[in-house]
């Protein structure tokens, strides 16, 4: 019976966890965020998502292949972890995007963490085989779970960090946007 625990436990593991990175993948992720999502609400406990997406990852498999931009994501996955606590949770969404939640943060804490994030990820020193140095930026965003009103799902709490990604690219690309910024306030973070 404890071989058959084993495999059922090394199944789960796999079931949920992303082969190259070894974060949590989609599903898990998604789950995940669905408790996190419940007990910030019911608790009235803060927490946020940072949205992270690697810049111009294609261009990096286009000219160094696949091998060193299999580097990256695992360099990545090992940067961002350095920024979190064991409480956080990294996943990877696909391909060259991740997220991440961060319990017990408000939107200044979760912003606070999304640039070390991002600074860590532009200090990397991935090369390729031949030593050619390959230049890491990331652009993120970051959303706060908004207690008081409760209405908040995953998806949504994922659609705005995703938003708030998408205009840190839109505005140059390796740096932090709060999703209250793409919803009209002033407040902005760049790095």
């Amino acid at each position: 019976a404890s071989r058959l625990v084993r495999m059922q436990k090394q199944f789960r593991r796999l079931a949920e966890t992303d082969a190259l990175t070894g974060t949590a993948n989609r599903r898990a992720f998604m789950q995940f965020l669905e408790l996190a999502t419940d007990r910030s609400r019911r608790h009235q406990i803060p927490a946020s998502v940072i949205m992270l997406d690697l810049d111009h990852f294609k261009q990096v498999n286009d000219t160094h292949g696949h091998a060193v931009g299999d580097r990256v994501l695992i360099d990545t996955v090992a940067a961002i972890q350095k920024c979190l606590r064991d409480c956080d949770m990294l996943g990877r969404l696909g391909g060259e995007e991740f997220a991440v939640v961060v319990h017990d943060a408000d939107l200044d804490a979760a912003a606070e963490t999304a640039e070390r994030i991002r600074a860590r990820v532009e200090a990397m020193l991935v090369k390729t085989d031949d030593g050619v140095p390959v230049p890491v930026t990331a652009s993120l965003g970051v959303t706060a779970v908004r207690c008081a009103e409760g209405l908040d799902t995953p998806e949504s709490l994922l659609q705005d960090s995703d938003e708030a990604l998408y205009a840190a690219k839109a505005n140059g690309r390796n740096r932090v946007v709060l999703s209250e910024v793409v919803a009209g306030s002033n407040r902005n973070i760049v790095g």
